[in-house]
């Protein structure tokens, strides 16, 4: 019996035109083996010649247009559509258009991703990459007493007199009698993007916001995701994060909680330490759940959350 190997098809050469849907030639565009590897571009008319084997599966892509997959026998013409345009609203209180050199105040984003890749475990430090934004005290809260937790733009002042209103979900979170803020009470994972505004807005938001105001927009149930995020550090440092949510139609179900906290360290310098001196330490845990219903115009909500520290302040109480 006689085995007869069957050789390859040989490349042969095969000349694509390029255009977009008006007919028009487009030029440098890419013609891409399936595998990645670039065969040639177009010229200036818009063709190209290259030498494949049929049939050719190949991949057209051009700046300004959307990739196209193709798969070919014979030369052809191959048409490209292009990028569809992002349109941009700004919404204002001054019932027209501003400019950004034109608004008074200055407006920046914390997305979800900034928060993430943060350094940071706490949220008063991740926001305190911002230009322009301070703490009180200077000190985290993972060390701050509680009293001391705040935040200052603008270099207002370290005390509740600088006036920086935080909200979340546009409630407001400062404390009622002091100003200070409780940063460690809503859970990590809770928190889809910071929105900060730089500069007075007392005129849009009350007399709470002379130095500005935060806002901590959370994260709603879109999907049935869960959501873990664990890290550990020196001083017994730990941040323990997690999320579940699912969406059943126009019923939305989400939970939140976590854990953090450290054993903390002597603030004092050894040769300063004395017997009422001890390490700064603090473990919270927070939880929060949502139900809601979303189902056209009207939104209906039920949202409830729980928060508990125990928090050594440096000195033996």
């Amino acid at each position: 019996m006689l085995l007869c190997a069957q050789k390859p098809a040989p490349p042969v050469p095969l000349t694509l035109t390029v255009e977009d849907n008006s007919g028009a030639a487009i030029a440098g565009a890419s013609v891409q083996e399936a595998a990645g590897a670039v065969l040639g571009r177009t010229d200036g008319s818009g063709r190209v010649t290259i030498e494949c084997r049929i049939p050719c599966r190949l991949r057209i892509d051009a700046e300004g247009f959307q990739g196209k997959y193709v798969e070919l026998s014979a030369s052809a013409t191959i048409q490209l559509e292009p990028v569809g345009r992002a349109e941009q609203v700004t919404v204002t209180a001054y019932r027209t258009p501003l400019g950004t050199l034109e608004s008074p105040a200055t407006t920046r984003l914390l997305s979800e991703t900034a928060l993430a890749t943060t350094a940071s475990i706490t949220t008063d430090g991740r926001i305190r990459q911002l230009p322009g934004v301070e703490l009180f005290r200077r000190s985290s809260s993972l060390v701050a007493n509680p009293t001391s937790q705040g935040i200052s733009m603008r270099g207002l002042g370290s005390t509740s007199a600088s006036r920086t209103l935080v909200t979340q979900d546009d409630v407001p979170l400062n404390d009622a009698i002091g100003g200070w803020i409780h940063w460690e009470e809503q859970p990590e994972l809770s928190i889809q993007r910071i929105e900060v505004v730089r500069g007075g807005a007392s005129d849009l938001y009350g007399s709470s916001a002379i130095g500005g105001v935060m806002n901590l927009v959370p994260t709603r149930p879109t999907s049935n995701l869960a959501q873990l995020r664990s890290s550990f550090g020196m001083q017994g440092t730990y941040d323990q994060s997690l999320l579940l949510q699912t969406k059943l139609g126009p019923w939305g179900l989400l939970a939140s909680g976590g854990a953090i906290g450290t054993n903390g360290f002597i603030q004092q310098a050894p040769w300063q330490r004395g017997p009422v001196d001890t390490p700064s330490s603090m473990h919270g845990q927070n939880g929060m759940l949502l139900v809601e219903h979303d189902g056209g115009p009207l939104r209906l909500f039920v949202r409830g959350s729980g928060f508990n520290e125990a928090r050594a302040n440096g000195t033996f109480d």
